[in-house]
């Protein structure tokens, strides 16, 4: 895989962590229980160390991250393994899917607390 290519697709993953972050950000905020507040807080925490990861890796290709975000999935993540990518850039990847699958996974716990 190109040079170019691989550092799109890192791009296309930290734009999805700092969307993510943001969102557990407006989350915290919003947060009256200190556990739950710790949680997003948390979360914040997971998303910026990817994506410092990721700007890391995307620097070792010479070549610096894009500071614009938008909203994407996912979708982006898996895409990104279907990739001919440099095999160490795998268990990045893989850690922001099991970083956003546990957030969802938490999620849903939190909603389901909630409902009961």
């Amino acid at each position: 895989m190109e040079n170019r290519k691989i550092v799109n697709v890192l791009n296309d993953l930290i734009e999805i962590s700092r969307d993510d972050a943001e969102g557990f950000k407006t989350c915290a905020e919003k947060m009256e229980d200190d556990e739950l507040r710790f949680y997003f807080q948390s979360r914040i925490y997971d998303c910026e160390k990817t994506i410092r990861e990721l700007e890391i890796a995307i620097s070792r290709y010479g070549d610096y991250p894009d500071t614009e975000s938008s909203i994407y999935s996912l979708k982006a993540y898996g895409k990104a393994l279907k990739e001919d990518i440099p095999s160490d850039l795998r268990p990045l990847i893989n850690r922001g899917i099991r970083r956003i699958m546990i957030g969802e996974s938490n999620m849903r716990v939190f909603d389901n607390e909630d409902s009961t």
